[in-house]
């Protein structure tokens, strides 16, 4: 079924109802799939259809359990996931010996690990994998697709760039050069190559890598790749592979003016002492800020040895990155979540209601934020991350990344993505809750980041 598709049985049959017997001119060029759309909306709440009520009804569009001990994991729900380590990072998996981790529900834990005298940037994350490739297609198709998007792209960035990364002595880099003017079969099967191996970060043989993972690829993931700009320029510096891998993201889930998304996962966040960031949600891979959409759960903090006493060392806030209605502007909306009430430290449910023109978030089924007039029509991914990176910087003489004295952790043990069509949804209630700002054009990374860190409480 199509992440974005009503079941087609069950649109026929609530327009049958209705006295459509011939439904044909819905599906016509002069009647397409928004006026089916429109027609079901209309007819919903006067005959019902069965599993849509007038009070939305969710479908599946993606789901994980991380019950990998279960199942077989090639062409399962482990390729879903880029399961991404920077420094000293790692990820467990089938956890069942720690609080809310069972065999029955286990967990996969997401490592920051300590490593006191390490100011490298270290980050446990999982994200959307782009080595994916549909029932149908074929291995090469896919990398064609990829290679195909970022090629266009690539043409675009212009020859003075081209000359300047070529005097890079960096690999990557000059990985990059190449795909600058030519994405051809030697940067394919470079790429195929990387997504043959098994997971990545470990050997095959590792007791922490589940058995039968043959190679990185997905099969039946939901897939939407995208050219990653960044990948073909200097200001990435990732290692050789992780760059090579990194020429497309793949964000598949998408709300837009027809069908509304609904997150919903189940964390549990360790270690509140420690420095960096962390955090949950939609966003669209790219830190590019004329770009950038997200809408996610994110904690900032700094180690509690540099606070003052009695103050806290971290916030946690619901965010939102879109555009304005018109589309000309980046628009950013925020709002604390309570630490007092929802502690990110106990076991909770999350779930981020994403439709075309606002974002509802809940904790334990309890709306905390609803930010209003701001439009998300990008495709995003889901990105669960732990890392130590220092949002709160004020100036070069502070480290980019905080040294970690103890291991940071994120426990995950239940994900899924819905799909509605919008015109079931009722209208928000009540007041928005939280603060928006319009962003002025041209604005750049450094701006974003301190508007993104103006709600921190410290």
């Amino acid at each position: 079924m199509s992440a974005y598709a009503v079941p087609e049985a069950a649109v026929n049959k609530a327009l049958s109802k209705a006295g459509f017997a011939d439904n044909s001119r819905f599906s016509s060029p002069t009647f397409p799939a928004m006026g089916r759309r429109l027609a079901l909306a209309l007819v919903i709440g006067a005959c019902g259809l069965p599993g849509i009520s007038a009070a939305a009804t969710w479908m599946t569009v993606d789901q994980d359990s991380f019950n990998y001990a279960s199942q077989t994991p090639e062409n399962s729900t482990f390729n879903t996931w880029f399961w991404r380590e920077d420094s000293a990072a790692s990820h467990r998996f089938n956890v069942s010996d720690v609080d809310g981790c069972t065999a029955e529900k286990p967990c996969v834990a997401l490592t920051a690990s300590a490593y006191a005298v390490n100011t490298a940037y270290t980050n446990a994350e999982m994200y959307n994998n782009s080595c994916s490739k549909g029932a149908s297609d074929s291995k090469m198709a896919a990398v064609d697709k990829a290679a195909e998007a970022v090629g266009a792209s690539a043409e675009k960035a212009g020859k003075a760039q081209q000359t300047e990364a070529a005097t890079s002595a960096d690999a990557s880099q000059q990985l990059a050069t190449l795909g600058l003017s030519v994405w051809g079969k030697a940067l394919q099967r470079h790429v195929t190559t990387l997504c043959d191996q098994p997971y990545p970060y470990q050997s095959a043989k590792s007791p922490l890598t589940p058995k039968g993972i043959t190679s990185s690829w997905s099969h039946n993931a939901p897939v939407h790749l995208e050219s990653n700009p960044l990948s073909m320029t200097l200001y990435d510096v990732e290692a050789d592979w992780k760059a090579t891998r990194d020429i497309v993201f793949n964000n598949p889930y998408r709300a837009d003016i027809n069908d509304s998304l609904l997150l919903t996962t189940e964390i549990r966040a360790t270690t509140q002492n420690q420095g960096g960031s962390r955090g949950w949600g939609f966003w669209n891979t790219t830190m590019d800020p004329g770009m950038m959409q997200l809408a996610w759960f994110m904690e900032y903090s700094m180690p509690q040895s540099d606070t003052k006493d009695g103050q806290s060392n971290r916030t946690l806030l619901m965010q939102t990155i879109g555009r304005t209605e018109d589309g000309k502007s980046l628009r950013y909306c925020s709002t604390v979540l309570d630490s007092k009430e929802f502690s990110i430290y106990d076991w909770h449910t999350y779930k981020i209601e994403l439709r075309y023109d606002g974002v509802q978030y809940l904790v334990d089924g309890r709306k905390v934020a609803d930010h209003r007039q701001i439009n998300l029509e990008k495709p995003m991914a889901f990105h669960n991350w732990v890392d130590n990176r220092n949002y709160l910087q004020k100036n070069d003489s502070e480290p980019a990344n905080f040294p970690l004295t103890q291991a940071k952790e994120n426990y995950i043990r239940q994900f899924s993505v819905e799909s509605t069509p919008a015109a079931t949804l009722p209208a928000p209630e009540g007041e928005a809750l939280g603060s928006c700002t319009t962003l002025s054009e041209g604005v750049i990374l450094s701006d974003l980041l301190k508007m993104l860190l103006k709600d921190a409480q410290f």
